[in-house]
């Protein structure tokens, strides 16, 4: 009755009318366009089905997912559509490889699995070839790959021979990442920004026990592998990565980086000028300090373009005694290097430490490479806070005894990379060193 009365009255007016097709309309637009935190499954489809079933996230966390107050409304409205802005734009499309290896990430659509250059197989263990796979020793094939590229005179041939599977890639790329409210935007900003660097890097890689991080990161092109060994509640033991990474990829270069720092062409760039001009079969460290900019959103760092733009508008250096990235050579002597795990105070500087007592070939890029680290709530100290922060402190003075951190900085590098007035990358010797680089 009073429904009736009600309506007879008129209440239940057009405006009223117009309101709800407005409110269904929205519904069903956000239903078939909001992606979800990590790429394909679509936001409500895939909260619904984290809810039902055993997840990483929080089922609090997820029910403020639309709520929160960091534009996570917007989460991946601007997902990445390929750069191209550069002369080193790169091309994800390597189709045109003529031998390829197996992969695990099986493709969604059919039963076939990716491939790209510089992976191993894992039943064989042969390197890739643009003839046949052989049984030749991968260290002794890397260095006849390395000889190759010292004689390719330009990085657009090397992109060519890349593509036509003649020789190795330049770096495998990987780090950890954990299931977080606070890192959704900057992780998700990751796995868009390190796949633009296929074919460059074979595949970027997550290491995670995660079932459901690992089946989002490989729908977004990258591989998965195991944390084979964990200290200091939970963090993972840096050698073992760079081990098993080194088993799985055939690059010239290796690089371990924190999972909210975004790279762009300059990295490629930095690398292929080293590549070129380097021994690598020398132990190699290259490292850096990062830019910090808060909060930053999908758009801003769509392409390489606009994540330069960011990072030179609102971007601040960080502190030189702080790596949040290590590229070495395949040469690298992973085996000499204590048990210091990621995420924990004092294993950067000590890398960078032992680098120069061990007279090993240590490169500063910080003036060439933009490594924009996604400063969110956390700031910038997170690892220091963790209640087991000094686990790499104690680790490392058991066996070394009283330690000068400082000159771990990578001020304290001899080399450093620098960039001309041409764009051209030069490699210059510090004629001096600050007081702080010493003792070593």
């Amino acid at each position: 009755m009073a429904f009736c009365r009600c309506f007879n009255k008129r209440i239940f007016n057009w405006k009223i009318a117009v309101s709800f097709m407005c409110l269904v309309t929205i519904y069903f637009y956000l239903y078939q366009n909001v992606n979800s935190v990590f790429g394909h499954p679509h936001l409500f489809r895939s909260l619904i089905h984290v809810m039902n079933k055993n997840s990483p996230f929080d089922r609090h966390v997820l029910s403020n997912v639309l709520k929160s107050n960091g534009d996570n409304n917007t989460l991946l409205r601007y997902l990445v559509t390929p750069s191209s802005i550069s002369n080193h734009t790169l091309s994800n499309n390597v189709t045109s490889i003529s031998t390829r290896l197996k992969y695990q990430a099986p493709n969604e659509s059919t039963n076939e699995a990716k491939v790209r250059p510089g992976m191993i197989d894992d039943d064989k263990s042969n390197l890739s070839s643009s003839k046949e796979n052989t049984t030749e020793d991968p260290v002794n094939n890397m260095l006849e790959q390395l000889i190759d590229i010292k004689n390719i005179s330009s990085f657009e041939e090397y992109r060519t021979l890349l593509n036509l599977n003649k020789t190795l890639p330049l770096l495998t790329l990987f780090t950890t990442m954990k299931v977080m409210k606070a890192k959704f935007i900057a992780y998700n900003n990751t796995l868009k920004n390190w796949k633009k660097l296929i074919p460059f890097v074979p595949a970027p890689i997550v290491f995670s026990s995660d079932n459901y991080l690992i089946k989002q990161c490989e729908s977004d092109g990258w591989k998965a592998l195991p944390i084979r060994r964990i200290a200091a509640g939970g963090a993972p033991v840096l050698k073992d990565m760079y081990k098993e990474a080194m088993s799985k990829f055939s690059t010239l270069f290796y690089a371990y980086s924190n999972a909210d720092i975004l790279f762009d062409d300059s990295l490629l760039q930095a690398l292929w000028f080293t590549a070129k001009t380097q021994d690598l079969s020398k132990p190699l460290l290259i490292m850096g300090i990062r830019t910090n900019v808060l909060n930053v959103m999908p758009h801003e760092v769509i392409t390489w373009s606009a994540m330069k733009s960011t990072a030179k508008r609102r971007g601040k250096h960080f502190l030189r005694n702080a790596e949040d990235y290590f590229i070495t050579s395949y040469s690298y002597p992973w085996n000499t290097i204590p048990d210091v795990v990621i995420g924990r105070r004092a294993y950067d500087n000590w890398l960078v430490l032992n680098a120069r007592k061990q007279k090993h070939n240590l490169i500063d890029a910080s003036d060439t490479v933009l490594a924009l680290h996604q400063t969110t709530k956390a700031g910038n100290f997170e690892g220091h806070r963790h209640r087991d922060g000094n686990y790499n402190l104690r680790l490392l003075s058991r066996r070394f005894g009283k330690i000068h951190y400082g000159a771990g900085s990578t001020i304290c590098a001899s080399l450093k990379t620098s960039r001309q007035a041409d764009g051209n990358i030069t490699l210059t010797r510090r004629t001096k060193l600050m007081n702080l680089c010493f003792p070593i």
